[in-house]
């Protein structure tokens, strides 16, 4: 068994290897793992360790006893990857985990790595493309993708991490090369998955603090801030990498605002985002209630008179509850249709069941819940059940 500290979750008997780990994000994200437990760390970049701020972190690590290497190494050539991996085999224990971070983009004429959205002066309509620079732009992400795919440990691996970007999912005009990229690595997460093997594409937006953006210049966050693109933290970075490892996802996204009818992305508009808008409806009626409310349900349902006015209560709260579990605007929930029309599964349903036997005092089985009926019929068998509604039943009201 790998040993581990109690505050680690990362292997101490495993080799960790982050691609385009020579910039801000990559030191963070070694400091990161290095504290939570990893002994065994390759950072792959086409500098290697010219640069002073990897010279730096190389330096600190090893300092704490970490087992820290920085590789040159294009991921788009094959003959680099497989130059990686022999070192690794002959040197380091086996490689268990990737974090996939590198990225070309022609900026005033030279290419430099990043691993964040990027929008800079010399972004391209397709039309006015050249061809190098559409390759360029996918080399490191689609064939150091597929190299990467190939010659890393395909049993065994904790791991598989793609960092891609919102371009991907939302698209730019001026950006093809670069949109086209991140799909890529979303749906290579899919087909790695259909393999039955590890992986998870996370596509970031702007991170404050760390990464190109934070070394830019102002116009470059401006810019992004006018695309719509909200930021996280390093912290709440870091925290998304944690989920990506431990929870494996297939995909994660992030960066957009969250939804208002008031200034809505022209994205929200179209199907294909539909879920974000259900879901930022939901949040916000949600948000309007403030923490007093299942008091006050419990409340209305123990001074209620009748079985009638004590359902209606129930199901009004039911509703509200279904509508952030669900991410479904509560006015779009029918009190005639029953909770499996609007997706309910296991998994959901142990949350109600929980929140049910929290709030309203209603111990039932899941099974029970998901029974094909209305939710006003639920709704009456589930009040019947609360010991909040035991003075009706006692009074005769049933």
């Amino acid at each position: 068994m790998p040993r581990r500290e109690e505050h680690s979750f990362l292997r101490t008997d495993a080799t960790y290897v982050l691609v385009g780990g020579s910039g801000g994000l990559g030191t963070s994200q070694a400091l990161w793992m290095a504290s939570h437990g990893a002994k065994h760390i390759i950072l792959a970049s086409r500098s290697g360790s010219r640069k002073e701020e990897v010279k730096a972190l190389l330096e600190t690590l090893r300092g704490q006893g970490i087992d820290i290497v920085a590789l040159r190494c294009d991921v788009s050539r094959y003959s680099d990857v497989e130059k990686l991996v022999s070192f690794a085999n002959a040197n380091m224990p086996p490689i268990r985990g990737l974090i996939h971070g590198g990225m070309v983009l022609r900026v005033s004429l030279q290419s430099v790595e990043i691993s964040i959205i990027v929008l800079t002066q010399q972004d391209t309509l397709f039309g006015r493309m050249q061809f190098q620079d559409w390759l360029e732009v996918l080399a490191p992400k689609v064939q150091g993708t597929w190299n990467l795919h190939n010659l890393l440990p395909q049993k065994n691996m904790d791991f598989f991490i793609m960092l891609s970007s919102i371009v991907g999912v939302r698209g730019n005009a001026s950006q093809c090369a670069y949109s086209a990229a991140g799909a890529f690595l979303d749906a290579f997460a899919h087909y790695r998955r259909s393999l039955g093997l590890p992986a998870v594409s996370i596509d970031l937006g702007k991170i404050d603090g760390i990464g190109f953006v934070a070394e830019s210049n102002e116009q470059t966050s401006k810019r992004l801030d006018e695309f719509g693109v909200s930021a996280m933290n390093e912290r709440q970075y870091l925290a998304l990498l944690k989920v990506a490892m431990e929870q494996d996802p297939n995909q994660i996204i992030t960066g957009f605002t969250p939804y208002s009818p008031d200034h809505a992305l022209p994205e929200y508009q179209v199907n294909t985002f539909a879920f974000f808008r259900r879901a930022g409806e939901a949040m916000k009626q949600s948000a309007s209630d403030d923490g007093s409310a299942p008091t006050r349900v419990r409340d209305a349902l123990r001074l209620a008179t009748s079985l009638e006015e004590a359902t209606t209560i129930f199901c009004t709260a039911f509703v509200q509850k279904m509508s952030v579990l669900l991410m479904v605007v509560a006015e779009n929930i029918d009190f005639s249709k029953s909770i499996n029309d609007y997706g309910m599964d296991s998994l959901v349903a142990v949350e109600m069941r929980n929140w049910l036997f929290k709030e309203m005092d209603i111990a039932i089985p899941i099974l029970e819940l998901l029974v094909n009926q209305s939710l006003s019929q639920l709704s009456g068998k589930l009040v019947r059940k609360s010991n909040l509604t035991k003075s009706l039943f006692t009074n005769g009201d049933a």
